[in-house]
């Protein structure tokens, strides 16, 4: 592998502090009792499908994005591979939410914030894409990203 590792270690670096950041948000979730997803009482356990499927999304997020960002700070191809979905998701939520302040013609100071993070998340979507040459990406690590992108938007848009 070759010495100049920025790219590797910006989105590596980035994609820990996401994780790492969601995960002690979810723990003092926890701490705080805030979830209800499922519910008991003497004679029955109740499972709120939504709050469930939420608690899946978040784990899900979390692992990928610490494995991601640790695999490609280790600069394995996996890492590549794990951490493409996840940045394709960050561009798309920013995105969106670009684009619902348009629609409602708001242009306050998060609508600049938003803006600037569209721009920082497409800029970090070029840089790893510029490194698939890098890594020697093949069609079949194609299909794993897409499969992985998949399984996100169907936790992330269709299941909620």
């Amino acid at each position: 592998m070759t010495r100049n590792r920025w790219r590797e270690n910006l989105i590596g670096i980035l994609l820990l502090v996401v994780g790492i950041t969601y995960l002690a948000v979810q723990a003092l979730s926890i701490i705080r009792g805030d979830h209800s997803s499922v519910q008991s009482d003497s004679k029955s356990i109740h499972i709120n499908r939504y709050a469930f499927l939420n608690e899946v999304r978040t784990y899900i997020t979390i692992i990928s994005c610490i494995a991601g960002g640790w695999l490609l700070l280790r600069q394995r191809r996996a890492g590549w591979i794990i951490s493409m979905p996840m940045i394709l998701l960050f561009t798309t939520i920013v995105l969106s939410g670009v684009m619902s302040f348009l629609h409602m013609k708001i242009y306050d100071f998060t609508f600049y914030v938003g803006i600037f993070a569209a721009a920082f998340m497409l800029f970090i979507l070029g840089l790893h894409l510029s490194l698939r040459n890098k890594y020697i990406v093949k069609k079949d690590d194609w299909i794993k990203v897409i499969l992985l992108c998949l399984a996100l938007a169907l936790f992330y848009f269709v299941l909620q």
